[in-house]
């Protein structure tokens, strides 16, 4: 938990670990939102994270689910994806106020 007056060092850490946590496919999937600069990404742009090939497009839709489950993406409909504040965080982004 990050408590106020915590050295901003000590957060980016936090975030960091948070991410090494992920397999790398997974940490990928949750910087793509922040490399296109956009919460609501569609399913073939997130297949770019990992390729387009089958076995990739099944390995992406792994780590998808896996994020939604986990609550760091939700599912919006129509193969979109919503990046959530703590999908954001685990990124190693502040939320939006």
């Amino acid at each position: 938990m990050i408590r106020i007056g915590e050295p901003a060092t000590r957060r980016s850490s936090q975030n960091e670990d948070r991410l090494l946590a992920m397999d790398q496919l997974t940490r990928r999937v949750l910087k793509t939102f922040i490399e296109m600069g956009s919460d609501s990404l569609d399913l073939h742009t997130l297949f770019e994270a990992g390729g387009n090939d089958p076995e990739s497009r099944k390995r992406v839709l792994d780590a998808i689910n896996s994020l939604v489950d986990t609550g760091h993406l939700e599912s919006r409909g129509s193969a979109f994806y919503l990046l959530t504040g703590k999908g954001r965080r685990a990124a190693g982004e502040s939320s939006p106020a």
